[in-house]
């Protein structure tokens, strides 16, 4: 077997870093980055066109067919869409993302601008009564993204009012584990699957209890709204989530035995949404995946999730990131979450240590946070992933 060694040339990805001046003011805070068995794809580019609705801040999409309450809360934001119904699919496209850029329209699409990720939140209802090239842009066979106007305005002017676009489906980049609510009563529950990574959508749900409750499907209700009738008061549950690519997650005893009706419960996991990927976090919103090249801005955490934790013996590990114009002396090497490995499996706090080379100092869910609180200035940040 192939020894790790550290050797920061193997690997660079760049991080997109947008201007957070703002966000930085209000505090900054980490996600939880776990790895999962595989990960979901990027789909091939298509062509369609895109509209937006609501308002300027987004307060008015924040609902929907999706079931979704406040998607700002939820992990969603307001960069969201209403699909029309070939991809909304009876919401079995609820919680799917989309990397959507406006293209062929000089008067409409903003010049030299990034593409827009969205969320499907919401479904564009057709509109029989008008021409499918004149009012009725959501009309099946179409497929339509009527972007938030946040969305929007990233990539298109307002007055163009409707712009052809390419997109393609990509994986979610989400913060944190997926999240169950569940409402109703104990003859009939509803059960809301939220900040689901990966693919995003949910093609399957099922339940287990403790004790009395076997696993046991659930089956969709509305949008991403999932119904049973078990009984599952007194009982801590498991939920396993299957996304529409097949992949599945398990969020062991995510809700306690003394459960309430209407109160979300958040997994420790989620699905993984990218094999090495670096993501830059502001006052706890994923502001950037990816690369490219940085303006300016005030870079507060960084997590590196390229083998997440310190070591899972030398698979896709040690990860060792590497900031271009910083120096190392400025990078605080510790777990996030302060979850490491002392004597006799206790836990010890903010091991300041770069992980060993082998086994880590931390769990295997100790992510990784290289804490960097320096001001950059039309700085390229490359993460520089080393495994062998």
């Amino acid at each position: 077997m192939s020894s790790c060694t550290w050797a920061p040339r193997r690997l660079v990805l760049a991080l997109l870093v947008a201007l957070v001046s703002d966000a930085f003011a209000a505090g900054a805070g980490a996600p939880k980055v776990h790895r999962n068995h595989g990960k979901f794809t990027a789909g091939p580019w298509k062509q369609a066109h895109a509209t937006f609705y609501g308002g300027r801040d987004g307060s008015d999409t924040l609902a929907g067919a999706c079931g979704y309450k406040d998607t700002s809360k939820e992990g969603y934001g307001v960069q969201t869409v209403a699909v029309s119904t070939p991809l909304f699919s009876d919401g079995a496209g609820c919680g799917a993302c989309y990397e959507v850029r406006c293209v062929d329209s000089p008067d409409g699409c903003k010049a030299g601008v990034a593409p827009v990720v969205v969320t499907a939140t919401n479904i564009c209802p057709a509109n029989p009564g008008q021409s499918s090239e004149n009012g009725g842009w959501c009309n099946p066979p179409r497929e339509h993204f009527d972007l938030s106007m946040p969305a929007f305005l990233q990539i298109a002017q307002e007055k163009a009012g409707i712009v052809p676009i390419s997109y393609r489906r990509v994986p979610c980049a989400k913060q944190g584990g997926i999240r169950y609510t569940i409402t109703g009563n104990k003859y009939f529950n509803l059960v809301m699957v939220t900040n689901v990574g990966g693919a995003g959508d949910v093609a399957g749900l099922m339940v287990k209890g403790n004790k009395r409750v076997k696993w046991t499907p659930l089956k969709r209700n509305w949008g991403q709204e999932w119904q049973t009738s078990e009984d599952l008061t007194g009982e801590s549950l498991t939920f396993r989530v299957m996304t529409g690519d097949h992949r599945k997650a398990t969020s062991w005893h995510v809700m306690p035995r003394d459960w309430q009706f209407g109160v979300t419960y958040q997994a420790a996991k989620n699905f993984n949404w990218g094999v090495g990927a670096t993501v830059l976090v502001v006052a706890g919103v994923v502001l950037a995946v990816g690369g490219v090249v940085i303006k300016q801005a005030t870079v507060t955490t960084v997590v590196a999730a390229g083998g997440v934790g310190c070591g899972l013996r030398c698979q896709r590990v040690p990860v060792f990131v590497q900031l271009q114009g910083i120096g190392r002396n400025k990078i605080d090497w510790s777990p996030k979450d302060g979850n490491t490995r002392g004597k006799k499996g206790k836990g010890t706090k903010h091991v300041q240590k770069r992980p060993r080379r082998r086994g880590g100092q931390c769990s295997l869910h100790g992510d990784m946070a290289i804490h960097v609180t320096e001001s950059l200035d039309s700085l390229l940040l490359s993460a520089l992933l080393a495994y062998k």
